[in-house]
């Protein structure tokens, strides 16, 4: 069977994946859209409002300055916080996604933190491979988005291959994706 399949056979294999896995895949989809939601929760609940409400170009700066300064320097920290943990914890979830799809079934719920160990190094993966396709932006708008594509397979090498480093996963996703990125 070829590496690229129809779609409907790809919903097909998926399917039969997440047949009797334990516990239910759907209790990891559940803590992943709380935990991806949980930082605009943190701010609807502890930042100030703030309606935007402008007729010129000034207004709207004025506003879009006055809105984040309402929000206090320890929510900021928080969320950052926040976010650098449910980045961690999006990286669980697809090594679960990973190890569902080449069949296993019954993984833990600590799957879902089986990132942490190597938490810095997932870390400065995104922001090694978000500040290249940055990079790439800069020159113009296509080879950004042919950039993006080039660093997407990062995190599934550091997955399989935790003991690598950063740019040696980066390079290896270019590998893996040079002629690929189309598909």
């Amino acid at each position: 069977q070829g590496m690229f399949s129809t779609r409907q056979e790809l919903k097909r294999r998926a399917k039969e994946a997440m047949e009797g896995t334990k516990p239910s895949y759907m209790i990891f989809g559940i803590i992943m859209v709380i935990a991806l939601n949980a930082e605009s929760w943190l701010t609807a609940l502890f930042g100030k409002g703030v309606n935007i409400d402008f007729t010129t170009y000034e207004e709207l700066m004025d506003q879009i300055t006055a809105a984040s300064m309402a929000i206090s320097l320890p929510l900021r920290i928080a969320s950052l916080a926040l976010a650098l943990f449910v980045g961690v914890l999006a990286f669980g979830f697809k090594r679960y996604c990973l190890r569902i799809s080449r069949g296993e079934k019954e993984l833990g719920i600590d799957e879902l933190v089986s990132g942490f160990p190597i938490f810095w190094k997932i870390v400065g993966l995104n922001i090694l491979s978000g500040l290249l396709v940055m990079l790439w932006s800069l020159l113009l708008f296509i080879p950004g988005i042919i950039a993006v594509y080039r660093y997407r397979m990062a995190e599934q090498v550091l997955i399989d291959h935790p003991d690598w480093g950063i740019i040696k996963c980066i390079s290896e996703s270019k590998r893996l994706m040079k002629g690929n990125k189309a598909r």
